[in-house]
């Protein structure tokens, strides 16, 4: 289970609800039970932008890419799922110790690593070649600094 709070006069401190969650998990396992507990500094959600930019724009060319090499199921095309499966086998390893991380759960800089992961995954191993969704990204954000 994981527990969000915050950093409030430089202690981690939990709201009620959650205390009460924590403590309840707690006591429900036997006397002696290993655990473990994570602490962490919770990066930014992946925005909807990033999200789009993965459906709409690399999961065509991984496709492609895929169904060009013939890589399939008994003779059948694999569907999207099967091939973000593959994806997050070969380039989901963006968590802070290299972890697979899928994308519900991958922060802002997480998923684009690996968005960056897939393209540099395609380019090498099919010869696929993903443009920048958004060549002027760059520009873009210096202009706004």
């Amino acid at each position: 289970m994981e527990f969000y709070g915050h950093i409030l006069s430089g202690k981690f401190t939990l709201p009620q609800e959650v205390k009460d969650v924590r403590a309840k998990y707690l006591a429900s396992l036997p006397e002696g039970a290993a655990v473990s507990e994570k602490i962490g500094q919770v990066g930014r959600p992946k925005t909807n932008q990033q999200v789009r930019a993965f459906w709409g724009w690399l999961m065509p060319y991984a496709k492609a890419a895929f169904d060009g090499a013939g890589w399939d199921v008994d003779g059948v095309p694999l569907v999207d799922e099967q091939i973000k499966r593959n994806l997050y086998d070969r380039c989901g390893h963006v968590g802070d110790n290299g972890e697979m991380v899928t994308i519900s759960k991958m922060t802002t800089i997480q998923m684009a690593q690996f968005f960056e992961n897939c393209c540099a995954f395609l380019a090498v191993r099919f010869g696929v070649v993903v443009p920048d969704p958004d060549p002027a990204w760059r520009v873009k954000a210096k202009q706004r600094t």
